[in-house]
């Protein structure tokens, strides 16, 4: 039986294009069929080999024209060939009409590295010319996965280059930001269908508010606003001025990644500057450092509108104790998705939560660290509790190794409604993964475990295969047998990505996609 070309062309789009080169070579057909648009509507290529011609880049460099939505991910900065390689391809891929462009780099960035090669770069390719089409069909870029600071004048030849689009995100969080609001508003004026903007908050003023509520300008539906410590040197945006944003346009969803120092002065310069009605969700998942309990409260005092708020950021300490976190339900009646470290809870928190009045609860995130053994773990009873007063709860747990392992049965409660499970002892794990095929395989979609290797694991991955239909992921940093692969891949017919390995490689172990 022969596939028709379309069939084998929506198959190969799942592939790397290495394993594209691979497969080309396996049949005439094969080949012919790699070079149909549809392999390539869709690229994330990955610069990592150190090497500046990689071979299958240069096999398929005449139809990297083809690529309408690509994402480049330089592995090592520190590597030149690496960075050439991203150059070359992104030259390559701006002779035909890319439509969006995602740019983000991994690994270790070189001491006192400014990033001018990439920048110089980028704008190149950006450039039309008679033979180059360049950045005037792209209608997004992300920067954000770029570890320097963009200059403000490759923000500007962006946007003269590509008047079409529709999403510019610049914030990268990087130390210090060079784009000032002048620059921004320039941008808003050379791209009017721009409708997603992510910029850092120093980048904004009365100027930029402005031109966003020019009545000839297309609805904004999406801000990204990144706040450091140098929002404390501007001028804030009254609530004045956001309360008009919100009626300019109403679609506007604002997402606020930030640090503490620059988040509070933001929130609190004046009293009734900003957030108010406006700040629907806050993930502060990827900061680095302890969050105070004070800035939690003030957090929840000027957005109470908030329906997500994640401070589970996996910090060595958590200072934000339980009776924060029922003031803070009480000053936000709309959150339906809360990320918390598990000694933030306790039995007052599970009361507010089971209020009558209480909008339902979607998604719990809860981080478990050495600290949860001083506390009273939540029974099984309260679990029950919450499940049947909010019947669509999600939770994902975290248990850092740091955590005894003999506490760990009394945070996996069999009622608790599982949906994503981290394991990140680095010690046996067969008795928890039992505990868990037991108690969880029937909502139970994702797990990770780092482990190690034995016969007994084996068996109980097996088992958990077995039982779990519901999983859609499986990563288990230690090698496992061939059995194991085999039996998830047949007992879980929704799985569509997992991490299985039968032998060491070379860090990071990269996940294979199914489906």
């Amino acid at each position: 039986m022969e596939f028709p070309e379309e069939v084998l062309a929506h198959i190969f789009s799942y592939l790397s294009v290495k394993e594209r080169e691979s497969a080309s070579a396996v049949c005439t057909r094969w080949s012919q069929s790699m070079s149909h648009p549809r392999v390539w509507r869709y690229t994330e290529i990955r610069c990592e080999t150190g090497e500046q011609e990689d071979p299958a880049l240069q096999h398929f460099s005449s139809l990297l024209p083809l690529v309408r939505h690509l994402k480049i991910t330089v592995s090592s900065l520190s590597d030149p060939a690496n960075r050439s390689a991203a150059l070359s391809v992104l030259r390559m891929a701006t002779s035909g009409p890319l439509r969006t462009l995602t740019l983000s780099c991994s690994g270790g960035v070189p001491l006192f590295y400014s990033g001018h090669d990439l920048e110089e770069g980028l704008e190149a390719a950006l450039t039309a010319s008679p033979e180059h089409v360049g950045g005037a069909f792209l209608s997004h870029l992300d920067l954000r996965g770029v570890p320097f600071t963009l200059s403000q004048s490759l923000v500007r030849v962006l946007a003269r280059q590509s008047p079409n689009l529709r999403s510019l995100l610049v914030n990268n969080q990087t130390l210090v930001c060079k784009v000032e609001p002048e620059a921004v508003v320039e941008v808003l004026g050379l791209c009017p269908l721009l409708n997603t903007l992510g910029l850092f908050y120093t980048s904004l003023s009365q100027k930029v508010v402005d031109e966003l509520l020019l009545p000839q300008r297309c609805p904004l539906l999406a801000m990204e606003l990144y706040c450091e410590r140098f929002a404390k040197y501007i001028p804030p945006l009254e609530d004045s001025v956001w309360a008009g944003l919100k009626h300019r346009h109403p679609g506007l969803k604002v997402s606020c990644h930030d640090l503490e120092e620059g988040l509070e002065a933001a929130l609190t310069a004046s009293p009734e500057h900003v957030g108010g009605a406006f700040l629907s969700h806050l993930d502060l998942r990827g900061v680095p450092f302890t969050l105070s309990q004070s800035l939690v409260r003030v957090l929840a005092r000027q957005s109470p509108n908030l329906r997500s708020l994640l401070v589970n950021n996996q910090t060595l300490v958590c200072k934000v104790e339980p009776e924060a976190v029922v003031e803070v339900l009480g000053l936000c009646p709309l959150l339906n998705t809360l990320g918390l470290f598990y000694t933030s809870l306790s039995q007052k928190v599970v009361d507010e939560l089971l209020l009558p009045q209480r909008c339902p609860l979607l998604a719990m995130e809860l981080y478990c660290e050495r600290f949860a053994k001083y506390i009273p773990p939540l029974e099984d009873s309260v679990w029950a509790g919450l499940k049947h007063r909010h019947p669509g709860l999600k939770v994902s747990l975290i248990l850092d190794h740091t955590l005894p392992m003999d506490h760990f049965s009394s945070v996996l409660q069999p009622s608790v409604p599982l949906q994503h499970l981290e394991l990140l002892t680095f010690t046996d794990l067969v008795q928890q993964t039992h505990l868990v095929t037991q108690s969880y395989s029937h909502a139970l979609e994702t797990i990770i475990l780092q482990t190690t290797s034995s016969p007994e694991l084996d068996s109980a991955l097996r088992s958990l295969a077995a039982a779990c239909s519901l999983l859609r992921e499986v990563h288990c940093y230690c090698v496992v047998s061939c059995d194991v692969i085999r039996a998830f891949k047949d007992g879980c017919p929704r799985l569509w990505r997992y991490t299985l390995k039968t032998r060491k490689e070379p860090h990071p172990w990269r996940c294979t996609v199914i489906k």
